[in-house]
């Protein structure tokens, strides 16, 4: 079997292909398909997919599903959280983030605690934190490759592609909800 996501070996070349390029710039309103804006836009397609991608395969060698992993990942970026508010961050039910909670506890990644706010509810926390959690191991290598990645930037570079990113999550982010809501293709926001 396979160590790749791929299901025939090697992940295809990022080649551009011209009818690829010019569907980016149209879906995206980019008029010129070799512009730096539609190279961009491709480039973050395929970013997306492959995170995708990798996410998927590091949650099939922990043996728990992608949107379970996902979940401990908001954990350990948020802090502990109320299941109702991971419902919100993930868009998922009440009775999912529960069903996915429960999953997570006796997998040994995460605890109930008692909300020390609301005695009627419960926060829930990681067992482990990012270092030290069982999937670093599949994570540490890309670490460094993307630690040695930043540091070829300098201070001002990194601050405009933080900003770039910070908005574009934003953006995932708002959308998501937007379509959790059943609202049309439209975009939000203008």
């Amino acid at each position: 079997m396979s160590t790749t996501p791929f299901p025939h070996g090697d992940a295809p070349s990022p080649e551009k292909h011209p009818a690829d390029e010019a569907a980016f710039a149209v879906a995206f309103g980019t008029s010129e398909p070799n512009s730096a804006a539609a190279a961009l836009v491709r480039e973050l397609h395929l970013y997306s997919t492959h995170n995708a991608l990798f996410s998927d395969a590091v949650a099939q060698r922990l043996g728990i599903n992608s949107t379970d992993m996902e979940c401990v990942d908001l954990l350990h970026l948020f802090g502990a959280m109320t299941p109702s508010r991971l419902a919100q961050l993930t868009g998922l039910t009440t009775g999912a983030i529960t069903r996915l909670v429960d999953r997570l506890e006796r997998g040994g990644w995460v605890r109930r605690m008692p909300d020390l706010q609301d005695r009627r509810s419960v926060t829930i926390e990681p067992l482990h934190g990012t270092r030290t959690s069982p999937a670093w191991a599949h994570f540490k290598g890309m670490a460094a490759r993307m630690a040695q990645l930043i540091g070829e930037y300098d201070a001002s570079q990194l601050e405009l592609i933080t900003e770039f990113t910070r908005r574009s999550n934003e953006i995932l982010r708002d959308e998501a909800a937007r379509l959790r809501q059943g609202e049309p293709g439209a975009p939000s926001g203008g």
